[in-house]
């Protein structure tokens, strides 16, 4: 035999045990859900593009984090950084052929190469739902109402819907100093909640002079100061600093459109701080965040991205959309606070009693998958204590004995694990119906 090879996990990567596993594709169906109550449609897109098409707008760090290759063909190719250039692309393709607005989710993974840090890889699983083809406020409104349900199903704990307007910060540079990055000041005041004072006065500083820097730290002061006059008191806070602009009239016709609507309306938040990373957003831009969990970062975010489509087709289309980051929710579960309760293996098990009924276990546990339920087969007659200790491991409910006095009688014998109850002397139909109605 040639020398093994050593099992090791690249840097940045993790595996999923069925526990994790388990709990994410938990999680993700119910995020589906929630997407499918709005109308959306699902789509999938390759994990591989063209380079030149994820690198059209990504900007900032995304450029730098990029998996970026050449594959046997001499292609110049990468791995998607997120789902939501994939979908810009997959808009331009098949244009003619969708209804618009055009309202999609997806699930998937992406990679980023970044540095590994406590809850983030550079593997990650994301959730995204989006509206092309519609610039109306309506549109914000919903894509920040689904985000809001889609925290709820989440089932962790209060949260925050942090929402702003690029045009907020972009009025107000352009109105004293015109000439500044807005781009690198935008990046500045991402990072904002990270940094003190001081080093975010300096850091702005690099890009821009003293009087835009106070106005900008004006406007990051809003969301505290009037915080306890609620959304409007905050967007008037803001227009006082500001001026008039885009980005206020259209915070203000979102609050209006949202009235007393559950989750969202509790959720809400007035924040100028909010900008997101990525480059393509134009407009709206939210993040998510967990009151109990607040080391996490964002949970959810998106914004609206008026531009992105036009890269890739003459046809220029509004979108907005919103990414739930699963991976980052569960993983940071399992470190801090438990995963939920959630069972990773099946609802009943066979105990295997005799080799020789081997036919019989398979014929009764497809009338149990038949009736709806999870149903596992012991496949040898081991020791009854290491069955037991299998079903336990999984944490099956329920097991069915069957043996050869039970075929026989013509009947079988269950058992409720946990509380060692046991029923014998039932029919195979009598012990479907008693599981059915536990589980």
């Amino acid at each position: 035999m040639g020398s093994t090879v050593t099992a090791r996990l690249l840097k940045g990567f993790r595996d999923a045990t069925p526990e994790v596993e388990v709990v994410r594709r938990t999680y993700l169906g119910r995020l589906e859900a929630v997407a499918q109550g709005f109308g959306y449609l699902p789509i999938e897109t390759p994990a591989l593009e063209y380079a030149d098409v994820l690198l059209a707008r990504a900007g900032g760090d995304a450029q730098k984090e990029i998996y970026r290759f050449h594959d046997h063909g001499g292609r110049d190719i990468a791995l998607r950084f997120d789902l939501t250039v994939p979908l810009a692309r997959f808009v331009a393709v098949h244009a003619a052929s969708l209804p618009l607005p055009f309202k999609r989710y997806q699930s998937g993974k992406a990679w980023r190469g970044e540095k590994p840090q406590k809850g983030r890889y550079r593997e990650f699983v994301q959730f995204d739902a989006d509206v092309i083809g519609s610039d109306a406020a309506a549109s914000d409104l919903e894509t920040l109402a689904l985000t809001a349900r889609c925290a709820e199903e989440l089932q962790l704990g209060p949260f925050r819907v942090a929402v702003s307007h690029r045009d907020v910060i972009g009025s107000l540079v352009r109105r004293h100093d015109s000439e500044a990055n807005l781009v690198a000041l935008m990046r500045v005041v991402d990072k904002a909640g990270a940094l003190s004072r001081e080093e975010l006065i300096a850091a702005l500083g690099e890009h821009t002079g003293g009087e835009t820097v106070q106005a900008i730290c004006d406007l990051l002061d809003t969301s505290g100061s009037y915080a306890s006059e609620g959304n409007a008191g905050v967007l008037d806070a803001i227009e006082r600093v500001v001026g008039p602009c885009e980005g206020v009239a259209r915070l203000r016709e979102i609050l209006s459109l949202t009235g007393d609507q559950q989750p969202l309306a509790s959720a809400l938040q007035v924040d100028p701080s909010i900008m997101r990373g990525f480059e393509y957003y134009t407009g709206m831009v939210f993040e998510t965040q967990l009151a109990q969990m607040p080391q996490v970062g964002s949970v959810g975010a998106g914004g609206r991205y008026d531009d992105l489509i036009g890269l890739y087709s003459s046809q220029q289309l509004s979108g907005v959309g919103m990414s739930v980051g699963v991976d980052r929710v569960v993983h940071a579960l399992a470190e801090e606070q438990g995963l939920p309760d959630i069972r990773p293996g099946g609802d009943l098990i066979l105990f295997c009693l005799d080799d020789a009924l081997a036919a019989d276990y398979q014929r009764i546990a497809a009338a149990c998958r038949a009736a709806g339920i999870r149903t596992d087969v012991y496949p040898t007659a081991r020791k009854l204590k290491a069955q037991f200790a299998y079903a336990e491991q999984l944490r099956i409910p329920f097991g069915l004995f069957y043996g050869e006095e039970e075929r026989e009688r013509g009947t079988v014998k269950l058992k409720e694990l946990l509380t060692r109850q046991e029923h014998p002397e039932l029919s195979l139909e009598e012990a479907i119906e008693q599981v059915r109605a536990a589980i």
